[in-house]
């Protein structure tokens, strides 16, 4: 009967997979990090209101460009 703590090599493309999504995982979590700390919109390079980071911390864009983007899609 084998150890099941030891590795084989028919785990290692399994071990290096885990790897790959490890790496995704923190990339997606640092984007993630720097999305919620953007003061300045996108679009315009203004500053995003403090009362709109609050009620959505993702804003990416000032309460203007956003409503401007919202009325362009009707």
């Amino acid at each position: 009967m084998s150890d099941p703590t030891q590795i084989s090599e028919d785990d290692e493309p399994f071990l290096y997979q885990q790897d790959q999504v490890d790496a995704s995982l923190k990339a997606v979590r640092e984007a993630i990090s720097k999305v919620s700390l953007t003061t300045i919109c996108v679009e315009c390079g203004e500053e995003i209101g403090a009362a709109r980071k609050k009620v959505v911390p993702s804003a990416m864009l000032c309460i203007d460009c956003q409503e401007f983007k919202d009325e362009y899609k009707r």
